[in-house]
Order: structure tokens, then sequence, then C-alpha cells
């Protein structure tokens, strides 16, 4: 081969190479080097599956709720009998998903006979909100304020809030808001210690012996067995904590005897709640897992209801991340019954916080031509949902989709798009059930 053939071969190869994603890849031992029938076949299986996704894609018209449902009814189709339908979200910060997310909601409570929506916020505040859905009780910007996620402290929210209580109130459908998360125990704690100061004062020394201690330990660095910067004795306080929810246990018959039953269940709720807290902060439980109990307590509460949960994608998916995530957990608790729509987008803008603490808008490019996100916007279509149990289970469209691909999973802080912590690399089955893709998105509006 003459040198300049050689030099103009070689250089082909390196752009095939670098355009496909594959320029930056160390060869793995054992395996060849990487040739132009091996890019042509990645090629091929990445526009095999363009091409599959294009042709099963469900275009939605908009995302914006109250204009109808032509175009809903392959997204029930989706749903089916599910009693658990999980609605993730790729940023933290952005409109569009919120917005997509109320349209869905509409339309289960409307179309589907769904009647709870539960969000990932800390539970009692998040309660606080059901005051207001159901019977028109407070201040609903006050009360999503009062919730303390500034994720959620949008007009989209607020939005979703005003017509959930329209929707009530219309004598349409019921539709009630809760919470599931558990991260800070101040208001749980406030329920049980007046709870118990009202219903069992005799045992309220011994409550608030252990709670005076729980903040300090719930923010106190440290690991399970050691005592916190405040002196605090952490194996301690969640053992007092654990004791408080048996203790309320055990008693649950003689307290609901003086007490309305449902007092009481709320009550031995709330004393979990600040357990979990405590656990979370120790090491000794996931915070996913617990909020995964908390899914089981409402669903529970509420036999046979049907429940839309609004959170990360980070949490609702099936797998894909280096921890058991919340939808990992409810897959085990109701299998069949749950469905998990995930979120993904091409370019845009969303809030988030900084390296440097604030809260910002931050706009980023078109996605990377080798990640799942450049493939589903290869499609040409600006909005559309995508059931990926339908993939093929073998062929060159299996196989690009059993292989890891890159997504962006942004969540309350953005460190730039060096940031690692905010991809996913995982196949495109494993995560979700159903993907919802927006080409294009905006900032979420902070009230």
């Amino acid at each position: 081969m003459g040198r300049l053939t050689f030099v103009v071969c070689a250089g082909i190869l390196l752009v095939l190479l670098i355009a496909h994603g594959f320029g930056s890849c160390a060869e793995e031992p054992g395996q060849g080097p990487t040739t132009v029938s091996a890019v042509n076949s990645a090629v091929n299986s990445d526009r095999a599956f363009v091409n599959w996704a294009r042709k099963n894609a469900v275009p939605l018209r908009t995302v914006e709720a109250g204009n109808g449902f032509a175009d809903m009814s392959p997204v029930g189709d989706m749903v089916g009998e599910s009693r658990i339908v999980a609605l993730g979200e790729a940023t933290h910060g952005t409109r569009e998903f919120f917005q997509l997310k109320h349209r869905i909601i509409e339309y289960l409570a409307t179309q589907k006979g769904f009647t709870v929506f539960s969000i990932e916020a800390n539970m009692p505040e998040a309660y606080r909100l059901n005051d207001f859905v159901l019977r028109g009780e407070g201040d609903p910007k006050k009360l999503l304020k009062g919730m303390r996620f500034w994720t959620w402290d949008t007009e989209e929210v607020l939005d979703l809030i005003l017509w959930m209580r329209e929707f009530n109130r219309s004598g349409k459908g019921h539709l009630e808001f809760t919470g599931f998360d558990m991260q800070n125990p101040t208001v749980a704690m406030e329920i049980v210690r007046r709870f118990v100061q009202q219903q069992e004062p005799s045992y309220g020394s011994s409550v608030a012996q252990i709670y005076d201690d729980v903040l300090p330990t719930a923010k106190a660095p440290g690991t399970a067995s050691g005592t916190a910067s405040s002196g605090v004795d952490r194996a301690r306080v969640a053992a007092g904590c654990a004791e408080i929810v048996k203790h309320l246990e055990d008693h649950r018959a003689i307290l609901a005897e003086q007490s309305n039953p449902n007092d009481v269940a709320w009550a031995i709720q709330m004393a979990r709640v600040v357990h979990q807290s405590i656990q979370m902060a120790i090491g000794e439980k996931s915070r996913d897992e617990s909020m995964a109990d908390n899914v089981k307590w409402i669903a529970e509460r509420s036999p046979g209801a049907k429940l839309v949960l609004w959170a990360h994608n980070g949490h609702i998916t099936y797998e894909g991340y280096s921890y058991a995530p919340l939808g990992k957990y409810l897959k085990g608790m109701f299998g069949a019954k749950i469905v998990n729509f995930g979120f993904r987008f091409n370019e845009g803008t969303f809030r988030a916080f900084g390296s440097d603490h604030k809260l910002q808008e931050f706009t980023i490019g078109p996605a990377p031509n080798d990640s799942l996100d450049y493939a589903l916007s290869s499609t040409g279509l600006p909005l559309f949902a995508l059931d990926v149990r339908k993939l093929p289970k073998d062929g060159p469209i299996a196989a690009w989709a059993g292989e890891p691909h890159l997504s962006r999973s942004i969540g309350a802080v953005y460190g730039g798009p060096d940031d690692p912590s905010s991809v996913v690399n995982s196949p495109v089955g494993d995560m979700f059930d159903v993907i919802l893709f927006v080409n294009r998105t905006s900032a979420a509006r902070g009230n």
C-alpha cells in the first residue's frame, strides 16, 4: 500500500471512529482492534433502533393540560390495568417535564380512575396540601412553599394543584395529594409529640428524651456506630426512635379506643418517618427503600386505589444507578401492577443549583451522538411516548438496545457538562417501561 493511500484510509477510519463515539474507547483485553466493519455494524444497529423508535413512537400534540385526550389513548394502553404509575424527570427543573406530567395526571384521573397523587416530598408537609385540594382549606402557594422542596415550588406544580382542587370541586372525580419522602423529621416529630401529649401524656417524657436529640443526629456527620459532633450517641437515638414506633404499634388498639383510628395510624406513620430520617442519616437504611415503604403504606391505606407518583428518573427507575432505587423496591412490591415513565430530552434550559450553591438556569446543547438521547432525537419527532417493552428480543435493534448508552440525569445540583453525576449509562430497556421524549426544553418557573 502506498503512503498516500495508507494516510487516506487511516484518516477515513479515524473520522468514522470519532463520529460514532468509539474514538476514545480503550481496546478491551481479548478483543481485536476496532475495524471498519465493526463500526459499520454499530452504525447500522443505531439506525435500526432509530427507525424502530420512529415507527413505534406515539407522537403527542402538546405538553399542556386542558387540550383533550385525542392523542393520549395509546398512553392509556401503555398504562393498562396498572395500579401504580410512576412519572420521572431527567432534571428537577424542566418546565415541559412538569407540564407533561400534569397532562398525564389529568388523563389518568379523568379517564383511568386514578385517585391518589404522591410526590417526592416530605410526607407530612405534602399531606397538608390535601386539605386544599379536597376542601379548599389554606393558601396553596404557601402550602407548596411549606413542603420545603425548591424543585416543586414552581408555577407548573402550582397549576397542577389548582387543577386538582377544581377537579375535586367540580364533582367530576376525586384526587388526593400525598407525599412519600422522609428527609426532614421536624414536622413528623411535632405530630407525634402532640398526639402522645393528648392521648398518652405519661409517655411524653420518654418521647421527648429521644426526639430532643433527633435533629442533631440527622444533621451530624459520622457513622452508624459513631458519636455525632454534638456529642449525641447516634445509635441510641436510632434505637429510641424504633422503640417509639414499637410502643405506638403495641398500644394501637388501646389508643384507637380513645381516639380516631385514622389519627392513631397517622401518628404511628409519622413516628416511622422520624425513624426513617435517622436511619438514612446513619446509613442504616436508604432513602429510596424508606420512600418505597411509604408508598406501600399510602397504597394500603386506600385499598384498590390507583396511585400516580412524581419523582426524579433516578428514583422511579428499576435499574441503572449505583444504588437500589425506589422503582426497584416498588417493582418487588407491586410486580406487574406498576408501570414507570422515564423522561428524556435532547437540548434546552433547566433550573438547578450550580457548584457555587446558587439556584440558576443552565442551557445545554444537543445530546452527544453516542447517547440514547441523541438516538431519540434522531427520530425527528419533537414530543412522543415510546413503549420500550416492545423492543425486539433479538437482531440488530435488540443488540443496540442491550448495550449501555448514556443519558442525561440531572438532579438538584449541576456541575457542568463534564460532571459524571449528570449522566447515567444503562441499556434502554432496563430502566423504564415507557420513555417520554421532549426534544427541546425550557426552565421551570419558580413562584
